[in-house]
């Protein structure tokens, strides 16, 4: 039997390279023919944050690359090990539209919980067990990610968030020109505390943890990636009307949008994070039901492949092209 094995080797070595290695072993002493494809969570020292965390869900470089082995070696079965992160969950679609049965070894809880270890805050931990997408989201606060300056409207966060003095806090993560005025009033403001720069993956844990993000720019805005990235994590968003984020939110639906500018109405928002719980888990769920239907990888590669190919056939057909815009709302929209 030929036998494809793919691991993620971590940077320190531990049980489960060595599990890896030990059944490759034992495969090629009984006859079997054993080829190992490693990634090596080396190189990630090298990516920096941004670009671990954005490889880590889909991988098209490991996509292709599995595809390649696959249709080179032609082995009768993908063996996968740790995929985190490098490998990504693509390594199991190549196998599987080439026709190759998967089998996946469970080394620890990777799929059940983000962290992999079922363990937090210094005891077991099985609160995203269960759930279709693991967030805890029982953090006690709202989350901001992002420039600190004003146009993204940090005063106005800071004083919607003085005038509706919630039973939480605050947390803002970023750097800008208002750093030093968010820290000063994260001195004077128990309930208002300044992360600092955050390194990706710490974001996306706070932003999971949150009751809600907060987004008051008060600028237009083109498709923030943050917004997405909380839906992803069925996080809701508390956010302005400026440029796109009125299509993005449903107003209470997956989040609360407040005119530009209107403190009261964002302070009312703020307030309710708090204080309408029964609405916040079904609006997390909405919130998630909107990244899944519209902001996944395999979701936006069909809308551009779409654009793509309108694109070509009218160019060889001498027609003018449609704007992009109106072609990937037709295909939202089916």
């Amino acid at each position: 039997m030929k036998i494809l094995s793919i691991h993620n080797r971590y940077q320190l070595r531990g049980g489960e390279d060595e599990s890896t290695e030990a059944e490759e072993r034992l495969l090629e002493s009984r006859g079997h023919e054993v080829r190992p494809l490693m990634f090596d969570n080396a190189v990630i020292s090298g990516f920096g944050a941004l670009c671990t965390g954005l490889s880590s869900a889909w991988s098209r470089a490991s996509y292709r690359q599995v595809a390649g082995e696959i249709s080179t070696w032609r082995p009768d079965i993908v063996s996968v090990h740790n995929f985190f992160p490098l490998a990504t969950p693509a390594v199991h679609y190549a196998a599987t539209r080439a026709g190759v049965p998967v089998i996946q070894t469970l080394h620890n809880f990777r799929t059940l919980c983000p962290n992999g270890v079922l363990f937090r805050d210094g005891s077991p931990c099985e609160k995203c067990v269960g759930k279709v997408v693991p967030w805890p989201g029982n953090g006690a606060f709202v989350f901001y990610a992002g420039r600190l300056s004003e146009e993204k409207g940090i005063p106005l966060l800071l004083s919607a968030w003085r005038a509706a003095k919630p039973q939480g806090r605050l947390l803002l993560a970023g750097d800008g020109p208002l750093a030093a005025a968010v820290q000063e009033h994260a001195a004077s403001d128990p309930s208002v505390q300044y992360l600092g720069r955050l390194p990706l993956m710490e974001t996306y844990a706070y932003m999971g943890r949150a009751r809600a993000l907060a987004f008051p720019s008060l600028m237009y805005e083109g498709m923030p990636r943050v917004i997405i990235e909380a839906f992803s994590r069925g996080t809701p968003v508390i956010a302005t009307r400026s440029g796109s984020t009125a299509e993005m939110i449903r107003d209470r639906e997956t989040g609360w949008l407040v005119d530009r500018g209107d403190c009261r109405a964002m302070t009312a928002a703020l307030s309710a994070v708090f204080t309408d719980r029964s609405d916040l888990g079904h609006i997390r769920s909405v919130a998630r039901a909107e990244f899944e239907r519209n902001y996944t990888a395999d979701r936006q590669y069909h809308l551009l492949m779409d654009a793509y190919r309108h694109a070509i056939e009218t160019s060889q057909a001498g027609l003018p092209v449609a704007p992009a815009r109106d072609r990937l709302d037709s295909a939202i929209a089916s």
